[in-house]
Formats: C-alpha cells, sequence, structure tokens
C-alpha cells in the first residue's frame, strides 16, 4: 500500500509504514508517534513550523499527518498478520480474562468482603495445547517487550518468522538459544 502526501511544499510516500522524504526513508522504530521533544521545539519554530504540526516518531520530527498515515499502515499490516496466526484472539481473551479473574481474587481476598468472583470459562492451557503456534507468538511477543534489548530482538525477530510461516518450535527454540548464548557469553561483565 502507497499513499503520497504533499505538506508544507513537500511531497512524501509512504509505502507499508515506511515514510519517503526528499531526504530518504525513515522507518518504524519500534514506538507510536509522541510529542516532539522540548529541546527541539525552538528549532521547529526557527523554521517558521508550528510545533503541535509536528510529531516525533521514527527517531525524527515529522509532521503528524505523516507519522499518522504511517501508523495507519502499520497498524493494518499488523492485522493482517494477527489474522493468519489461528487462535491468537481466542487465547488473548482467555488470558485476559484470566488475568481479570486473579486480580478480582485477589482484591476479594484481600478486602475480606466474601464475595468470590466468578472462574472463567477458559482454559488458557487447554487453549496453549490446542493453539501452539499462537502460544509460541505470545511467547516470542512477551520477550520482544522485554527490558533487555537483546532478548527484545530476540523476541522480535522471532514473531516475525512466527508470521512468516516458520515451525514456531524451531523459533523458540532460536530465541531461547540466542538470548542464553548472549547471557552464557556476557556472565562475568
Amino acid at each position: 500500500m502507497e499513499t503520497t502526501i504533499t505538506y508544507n511544499g513537500t511531497t512524501y510516500t509512504v509505502t507499508d509504514g515506511v515514510i519517503h522524504t526528499p531526504k530518504g526513508a525513515i522507518e518504524y522504530d519500534g514506538r507510536r508517534p509522541i510529542p516532539v521533544p522540548d529541546g527541539l521545539h525552538a528549532a521547529l519554530r526557527a523554521k517558521g513550523l508550528e510545533v503541535n504540526d509536528y510529531c516525533w516518531w521514527g527517531g525524527k520530527a515529522l509532521p503528524t499527518v505523516l507519522a499518522a498515515e504511517a501508523q495507519r499502515q502499520l497498524d493494518e499490516i499488523e492485522t493482517t498478520k494477527r489474522a493468519a496466526i489461528v487462535g491468537l484472539d481466542e487465547l488473548e481473551t482467555a488470558i485476559a480474562a484470566q488475568i481479570a479473574y486473579d486480580e478480582a481474587l485477589s482484591d476479594a481476598i484481600y478486602s475480606g468482603n466474601g464475595g468470590l468472583p466468578a472462574r472463567p470459562d477458559a482454559d488458557v492451557a487447554a487453549l496453549k495445547r490446542q493453539y501452539p503456534i499462537a502460544a509460541a507468538y505470545l511467547h516470542a511477543r512477551a520477550a520482544s517487550q522485554s527490558a533487555h534489548y537483546v532478548y527484545r530482538a530476540a523476541g522480535r525477530k522471532a514473531m516475525e518468522r512466527i508470521e512468516a510461516g516458520e515451525d514456531h518450535d524451531a523459533v523458540l527454540a532460536d530465541m531461547e538459544s540466542e538470548w542464553s548464548g548472549y547471557c552464557a557469553e556476557h556472565v562475568w561483565d
């Protein structure tokens, strides 16, 4: 998918979430658009630009309309990839219901009111056995949200490989092998 946008006299092309500017391409950096950092406000104003019309995306200050279009395309691509993983939505719903139950049970126990919440109907362990690819994808996604950059990168690679249709067991084994290899290499750092 490709969209052409002209903003302030400059023509930009957004293709599959990548913004092509006259100075080069800007790819997604893993974060949603955020307000421009305070340190760049003066530079934008010096160019005669309105700070509120810009956001920080892909490590650059960009017109908000461009970042929004790129993010829309990326979200659409993500939705398409997720739809291809059988059972993912069902497993995520079951996990969310289990988390809500655990929190409600904890609140009931600590409040001492005596009213216990109803258990969720779905069995997460059974769904993980029924949908092993979805379970592997969620495991890789959890790794991709790790605080450590190596484990996070390994998780992102694993997600992409699972989305591409590779064997989920081999992908997870590679991800964990990469992480344990890094840990073994840096154990004395």
